[in-house]
């Protein structure tokens, strides 16, 4: 829990004083998507699946309010690689999610 919580803490002020996109609906799709964007510089993703479905487990997400010709460096399951904004506003963040209630947490900011 200690863990949790100071994870919380690093991307507080994102949930914050960010604005939130609704990516994706359960309505209208099998996974849900919320992007909390800070000042066109960071963002979070928020990526969850609650029911295997076995037609497919690829998902791509594209993101919303990002700058199109700034570089982005993404955080995706401990991996970390560059990106365009526009790259990932346009064609997104693909996932793979197998297994009932699997979710991932993206860390999107603006590289230096």
């Amino acid at each position: 829990a200690k863990k949790k919580i100071d994870d919380y803490k690093q991307i507080r002020h994102i949930i914050q004083d960010g604005y939130a996109y609704r990516l994706k609906s359960l309505t209208y799709s099998q996974i849900q998507a919320v992007q909390y964007v800070y000042k066109q510089k960071e963002s979070v993703l928020f990526v969850f699946l609650p029911r295997q479905k076995y037609i497919d487990s690829h998902y791509r997400v594209k993101l919303k309010g990002l700058i199109p010709n700034q570089v982005y460096e993404v955080v995706k399951e401990g991996r970390k690689y560059k990106k365009h904004g526009d790259y990932l506003m346009n064609v997104g963040i693909k996932f793979k999610l197998i297994g009932d209630y699997r979710s991932e947490i993206v860390n999107i900011r603006t590289a230096t």
